[in-house]
């Protein structure tokens, strides 16, 4: 036998992951440990963090919302103006009682 036949010892069974559910438990604890032993900064710290994420929601929610607004603008604007209904001048629409005359 040469040493590039040499059989090498198998390796051991990898031990089996945890669930998703146990792993989202233990983070969330390790989280709340952290900032509740971290004294008054894990408090300020973790404070400082809810503030900005709360934040970046709000912006996220108002910069999502920018199209509807200007599109609503827009159609309100156009419901104002004036159109005319043929270039020709002896075209005429009937004339009823919500008429607008000028």
């Amino acid at each position: 036998m040469t040493l590039l036949e040499e059989k090498l010892p198998a390796a051991p069974p990898r031990p089996a992951s945890p669930s998703r559910g146990s792993v989202t438990l233990r983070d969330l604890g390790l989280g709340i440990r952290f900032a509740a032993a971290g004294g008054r900064e894990g408090w300020i710290r973790t404070l400082l963090t809810a503030v900005g994420v709360g934040l970046g929601v709000a912006l996220l929610l108002l910069a999502s919302s920018v199209p509807h607004l200007l599109d609503e603008r827009s159609a309100r604007e156009q419901a104002r103006s004036e159109m005319r209904i043929s270039d020709s001048p002896d075209a005429s629409a009937p004339k009823s009682d919500s008429s607008v005359l000028r």
